[in-house]
């Protein structure tokens, strides 16, 4: 199945194997995104006429934003392109590429079968059940401000692999840390919302914040809302905190021996992680299992064994060889022993693969 990766500066071709659960890149291609529709067509035709795979198998498409309205898988067709259309005025950069791309995906595989794999539609049962923000009907009317979510595909593969019936807390730890709580295959918590102004700091994002502080910084520091908007996505969280640029999530690990001031950021992120944790056990009543993954998750292996003995008192009973497996194809990493109450599973799974599997899970390929 070949599986394509798109992000609004990156477009990336994969090969996955369903026989052996694995992905191959075929090329990655990165591009500036343009508000000249013309310019875009144009990149994606150069693009796809470039890189050689084998248009006779099925087509995967992989978006990190699509329509609301729509589950995780969804398949191409003329009203999905239209609903994306509609997505436009919501974030335009993002939407406008997105709907160039598929048009021209479309026109050049019109006979092909290709499917959408969004990671907002995991999110779905939670946007039906919570249609709207505690904030005047007024301000909503007309606009698209709903639960966004982010690692979908993730948190759909760690809900395959366990089941329908499993009670779990799925966290993944990346450039932005997110958390959801399933009950019996239902949705009922996520850490994030409508912006990454809510849920967990991460790499340069802030996470739960109070908007007296926007507030502060408009009305008494005389920043401009773009500005502030800026900082708080891309200047806050463990960036925050450094005086020096993060050049991977391993360097966070080794200068939080020495440093105080990031030593405080990882406080600070153990304390909103433990927060989700709570909420999460307060709502699921019981939990059977929780499952870690992410690209951070490598770099943050001591922190998350750390931050699961915080909660041991909830039945947690780790195993005394709590090293990482040396043997890479160990995906699911088993750190409970049998006696304990709640199973701890690290997902070792790079995404590509991930992707390949809930798809296939679905019975695209």
């Amino acid at each position: 199945m070949l599986m394509i990766q798109f992000q609004i500066d990156t477009l990336s071709f994969w090969e996955y194997r369903a026989d052996s659960g694995e992905a191959d890149i075929i090329c990655t291609y990165k591009r500036k995104a343009s508000n000249d529709l013309t310019q875009a067509f144009t990149s994606f035709s150069k693009i796809f006429s470039e890189c050689s795979y084998n248009s006779t198998e099925d087509i995967l498409v992989t978006i990190p934003l699509g329509p609301a309205n729509y589950p995780s898988l969804s398949y191409l067709d003329e009203k999905y392109i239209r609903d994306v259309e509609e997505y436009i005025h919501n974030q335009p950069m993002y939407f406008r590429e997105l709907l160039v791309f598929l048009e021209h995906i479309h026109q050049l595989e019109p006979n092909k079968r290709i499917a959408i794999l969004s990671d907002n539609g995991f999110f779905q049962p939670l946007i039906m059940k919570n249609p709207a923000f505690a904030v005047p009907p007024e301000i909503q009317k007309g606009h698209k401000m709903v639960f966004r979510g982010i690692h979908g595909a993730r948190h759909q593969r760690v809900r395959d692999k366990l089941g329908d019936k499993a009670n779990f807390i799925s966290i993944v730890l990346d450039k932005v840390t997110s958390l959801v709580a399933v009950k019996g295959g239902e949705l009922l918590l996520s850490s994030t919302g409508y912006s990454l102004f809510e849920g967990i700091m991460g790499l340069t994002n802030c996470g739960d914040i109070d908007p007296g502080i926007i507030l502060y910084l408009l009305k008494e520091k005389g920043y401009s809302m773009f500005e502030i908007d800026d900082m708080l996505k891309k200047k806050s969280g463990f960036k925050g905190f450094l005086s020096e640029a993060i050049s991977a999530p391993e360097s966070l690990k080794y200068l939080a021996l020495t440093d105080s001031k990031l030593q405080l950021a990882f406080d600070i992120f153990r304390n909103q992680l433990l927060k989700y944790i709570g909420q999460s056990f307060l709502n699921l009543g019981r939990v059977d299992s929780i499952v870690v993954s992410g690209d951070f998750l490598p770099a943050f292996y001591s922190f998350t064994i750390d931050l699961l003995e915080h909660i041991s008192f909830a039945g947690i009973s780790l195993r005394e060889n709590k090293c990482r497996p040396p043997d890479s194809k160990i995906f699911w990493e088993v750190l409970t022993r049998d006696n304990s109450k709640i199973t701890v599973l690290f997902n070792h799974e790079s995404l590509s693969c991930i992707w390949g599997k809930v798809a296939a899970h679905r019975g695209l390929c």
